[in-house]
């Protein structure tokens, strides 16, 4: 439900699940992971430069509903 109310690309930081959607990061996983399971959802990953992190950069995870689902055609992140 979550991701259907999102843009095609988007973002689900877990730290962030429990304040912008009320449900535990563990949860979040175990959803992202059976949609990402049944080819549902897609999955790339972006890099970008962070000098403070201990290999120089971080990745977010970004994310595509599939069909029947997505993409719709919304192309900007939806952002928070």
């Amino acid at each position: 439900m979550i991701a259907l109310s999102l843009n095609d690309e988007f973002r689900l930081p877990a730290e962030d699940m429990p304040d912008w959607y009320g449900i535990s990061p563990d949860t979040a996983g175990r959803g992202l992971k059976g949609l990402i399971g049944h080819g549902l959802l897609d999955v790339r990953e972006h890099y970008k430069t962070a000098p403070p992190s201990a290999v120089g950069y971080t990745a977010d995870h970004l994310y595509t509903l599939q069909r029947p689902f997505g993409p719709k055609g919304q192309t900007q992140e939806r952002r928070r």
